[in-house]
Order: C-alpha cells, then sequence, then structure tokens
C-alpha cells in the first residue's frame, strides 16, 4: 500500500480527533480490500495504538496547512 501524502501516520498514544480515519479491511482472514474510513464515536478521545504491531488498528490524519 502506497500512503497518501495528503495524510499523516498517528503516532503511539496520540489522542483520536473525529475526523481522523482507520484503515480498515473486509475479511482480514481472507485477504480482504483496505480501506480508509472515518474512525467510529467511540474512539474519539482515545490514544492511538502503537502502528509497528499488524494486529493493531492504523490511523491517519489529513495535513493541513495553516
Amino acid at each position: 500500500m502506497e500512503w497518501d501524502k495528503r495524510y499523516r501516520q498517528l503516532e503511539n498514544g496520540e489522542i483520536i480527533k473525529a475526523d481522523d480515519e482507520s484503515l480498515e479491511t473486509d475479511h482480514p482472514w481472507h485477504g480482504g480490500n483496505e480501506h480508509w474510513k472515518r474512525v467510529p464515536p467511540h474512539m474519539v478521545g482515545r490514544k492511538a495504538s502503537d502502528p509497528l504491531y499488524p494486529a493493531h488498528s492504523v490511523y491517519r490524519r489529513k495535513i493541513t496547512v495553516e
């Protein structure tokens, strides 16, 4: 998977925001397709897990220029 340069990966322990996205896999045990979707409301405010461990979720945030 090539990383979209408009986003950055959240680091371990970073607080998840409502506009962040998580990598979802359809039927992961059957080689499903990966796609990004907005994090569910119950994850907002929690700490992002360590992306170095494949069993954990991977989160991304759109890069904004201020």
